[in-house]
């Protein structure tokens, strides 16, 4: 009977101890924690109209309200992240460690590119924090999306922009062909149009940076029109080439031509000025040929006219030597 009571005493005291050390321990180590909900908002982004020739990097901000939880890289409860082009991407995921309603807007930061019309849209997310299968349990995040100034859920935050390209502008060089005397025939003038740079635009026709062009006799030469797309300064050189026509005394001078393009609001305008090799200004392109005539024809500007002076000339030597001729045969008769 003794051995039986120092057992149930040993027993005893076994569990006392056992509930002394339950009574210590913390809440943590007799049940796991619930997992923190997380959410990462994603943003998208949509261009329509014109297709810029460059994709442009687009600004969107997270922005949180009263104090709500934010992701990595926030600076004074906002994020913003970036798109280049259309496309899509996300502001990080957001921790929650308590249940709740936690409220965001997000918008989108207005470029300062003329072209574009920004989407003004501010959307209002709403993520809502609660037990995914039980009180205790894991918890869940889930997000509403609607916009700001509307009560309709989104699908998504999207942003649509539109780009407009500008009217284009166009400048026609003024070519004038000058000709000094009274060529029989009108001369054909070849010039030489190039410009300075492979961006440059050029009329049509061109091969490259340099365009051919030519006119007949004196008067105003056809380059071409030009047009111009994008702003900047472009610059272009025009010279005549010496066609080596007998009589002539070619012009040398070149010009330079400076288109400079200028954007404002969205609408494009350009102003063109036009100087000699020596830096002076002039109102437009002109190049002065001089022609005189070495030849025993005179010049009357009618080509018709040639064919008969030179049947008159034939006839004329002809009449002549026959009148040697019969005065040389009257004269050795005589002799006789």
């Amino acid at each position: 009977m003794t051995i039986k009571k120092r057992r149930g005493c040993r027993g005893l005291l076994v569990a006392v101890a056992a509930l002394l050390m339950l009574s210590i321990l913390p809440v943590s180590a007799l049940a796991a924690e619930p997992a923190n909900a997380t959410v990462n908002i994603p943003v998208y982004k949509q261009v329509v109209g014109d297709t810029p020739k460059t994709d442009e990097a687009y600004t969107f901000s997270l922005n949180a309200v009263d104090g709500a939880p934010m992701p990595d890289g926030s600076v004074n409860g906002t994020k913003t992240v970036q798109i280049t082009g259309e496309g899509n991407t996300a502001f990080g995921p957001i921790s929650y460690t308590e249940l709740g309603e936690y409220h965001y807007t997000i918008s989108e930061t207005k470029g300062s590119n003329q072209r574009y019309d920004y989407d003004k849209t501010v959307y209002s997310a709403n993520v809502q924090v609660t037990w995914k299968d039980r009180v205790g349990g894991e918890m869940i995040a889930t997000m509403y999306l609607a916009k700001e100034d509307g009560i309709y859920k989104q699908e998504k935050a999207l942003f649509t922009n539109r780009y407009t390209m500008p009217t284009p502008v166009s400048v026609d060089p003024p070519v004038q062909k000058v000709v000094n005397g009274s060529p029989a025939v009108a001369g054909t003038f070849t010039f030489r149009f190039v410009s300075d740079s492979s961006a440059a635009p050029m009329p049509d026709g061109s091969s490259g940076n340099m365009k051919t062009f030519s006119r007949v006799g004196p008067g105003q030469a056809e380059a071409g029109t030009i047009t111009f797309t994008e702003p900047g300064t472009y610059g272009y050189t025009i010279s005549e080439v010496n066609g080596g026509i007998p009589g002539y005394t070619y012009d040398k001078t070149v010009y330079t031509m400076t288109v400079k393009v200028t954007e404002e609001n969205g609408q494009l305008q350009q102003s063109t000025q036009y100087q000699k090799a020596d830096g002076t200004a002039a109102s437009a392109m002109s190049f002065t040929n001089t022609f005189k005539s070495n030849s025993i024809f005179p010049q009357t500007g009618d080509t018709t006219n040639l064919t008969l002076w030179i049947v008159l000339l034939t006839v004329s030597v002809v009449v002549l030597i026959a009148v040697v001729i019969w005065k040389k045969k009257r004269t050795d008769k005589n002799s006789h």
